[in-house]
């Protein structure tokens, strides 16, 4: 029997034969954050979770452009200010209707700006590996019957110093059996 490929069909004692059942997919969270970490999305793909791909390169892309514009305009308004302390250098002047403070304050807020969605890029980036090693670890978290969260309508006679005092709300009532 050497050199045959193994028979897919399983005989178990008491049943009928039937197609071997294949193991489920052990998804493991270091290699879904390698992945992410090396290609942004990687772990998200490697977890099956096509869905959240268009989440992550949509908001690396807007975040890059919107970090883009911004450093245009600090580019812009810095070669404003520019040709005005300098104009023995001939740089064009792109905003002459503009006062000098304002061009320090646009200044000031593009670069601010331009900084702050960088730093919002990095924090997409470190959260898309955290999404998938949290994904690929509760893969193997077991959802049964035996744990429910429920949404119930909660009525109570709450009393103080003026008397019973009716009031209606939500209540989350989480149930373990």
């Amino acid at each position: 029997m050497c050199g045959q490929a193994q028979d897919s069909i399983a005989i178990t004692k008491g049943r009928k034969a039937s197609q071997t059942e294949r193991p489920a997919k052990v998804y493991m969270p270091g290699k879904a954050a390698m992945y992410s970490a090396l290609f942004p999305g990687g772990g998200q793909v490697y977890n099956r979770r096509y869905w959240k791909l268009p989440l992550v390169y949509g908001g690396a892309f807007g975040l890059l452009s919107l970090s883009g514009q911004r450093h245009q305009d600090y580019l812009d308004f810095r070669r404003s200010l520019q040709s005005r302390q300098n104009p023995g250098l001939g740089l064009p002047d792109p905003y002459p209707f503009l006062r000098d403070e304002t061009v320090n304050a646009n200044i000031q807020s593009a670069r601010r700006d331009r900084d702050f969605y960088i730093i919002l890029t990095f924090m997409l980036y470190a959260l898309q590996i955290v999404d998938a090693t949290v994904d690929a670890h509760l893969r193997e978290f077991d959802i049964d019957d035996s744990l429910a969260l429920r949404i119930e309508p909660y009525r109570s006679n709450s009393t103080d110093f003026a008397g019973a005092i009716p009031s209606i709300g939500l209540r989350l009532a989480l149930r373990l059996k």
